[in-house]
């Protein structure tokens, strides 16, 4: 067991890795360009970001992975990273237990520190845009369901799905409800969240929404797209790669393609494609 960080003067473990290099690939509605091109793009803009180069990276890390979830969601698999860069690894991870993204960036930093790997680099992609086509977008289902017979769903799924819990705008808002109710959080708190988020993500250059949104006004008056978020706070349906590589310390470098994503039920038709 751990005597925990400090206990013994030692330095916390997530202080050993830095973030020494981000990259973005284009990001766009149905650019119509593979997965792993996406992320290739994105992996060698943050690999050049961070000063390295391809064969300075010795680790993968991502999310997903194992290609989860519905068409366009989880990205290409390390592996297919590896072979298509042609890197050396000592160590990859990928899975879809955790804080989303940010559990691919903390498992890089973890291996850095424990001297698993010097240089990791950490991507998100998604194309959900390109592979919903013209259509709307795929549903979450379960398995078991052919012939007309009702599917089964496992996981926590079999207690959201049959009662309209179908994305993770659903499944937050549950957590914001409860937070409302315990502590007092209003409307008005999660739009200054939603306001900041837009000023921060407007200085991207590659930034799709650009317009200041009124965020207070239309956080409180418009519908809930899932009460109590409205569609402002939800992410907007896109795609693209992005990758930060790290630097002088043993380090943490994130490629990744990332698509926001808005709920499935009030937002199927814009989706969009990119990586970071």
């Amino acid at each position: 067991m751990s005597p925990g960080p400090g206990a013994r003067g030692e330095e916390p473990l997530e202080r050993r890795a830095i973030i020494s290099g981000i990259g973005q690939s284009d990001i766009g509605r149905r650019l119509g360009r593979s997965e792993l091109d996406l992320t290739v793009e994105a992996a060698e803009v943050a690999i050049a970001d961070a000063g390295l180069a391809r064969d300075d990276i010795d680790g993968l890390s991502t999310y997903p992975g194992m290609g989860a979830g519905t068409s366009g969601f989880a990205g290409p698999t390390s592996p297919e990273v590896q072979d298509a860069m042609g890197l050396s690894l000592n160590w990859h991870d990928g899975g879809g237990e955790g804080p989303a993204q940010m559990r691919a960036v903390m498992a890089a930093a973890l291996a850095v520190a424990a001297g698993l790997a010097r240089h990791v680099l950490v991507y998100r992609t998604v194309t959900e845009g390109s592979a919903q086509g013209t259509g709307g977008r795929q549903g979450i289902g379960g398995t078991g369901g052919g012939g007309g017979g009702v599917p089964r769903f496992g996981s926590f799924m079999q207690w959201s799905l049959p009662y309209g819990a179908v994305s993770a705008a659903n499944w937050l808002a549950m957590v914001a409800q409860r937070r409302m109710y315990e502590f007092g959080l209003t409307r008005q708190q999660l739009g200054a969240i939603a306001i900041n988020n837009r000023a921060n993500a407007a200085l991207n250059p590659k930034a799709i929404y650009r317009d200041p949104p009124g965020m207070q006004a239309r956080q409180c008056g418009n519908g809930p797209s899932s009460h109590p978020l409205t569609s402002i706070p939800c992410s907007s349906t896109t795609g693209s790669p992005s990758s930060p590589p790290s630097g002088s310390r043993p380090s943490a470098s994130a490629a990744g393609e990332r698509a926001g994503r808005s709920s499935r039920a009030a937002r199927t038709s814009h989706a969009t494609d990119g990586c970071r």
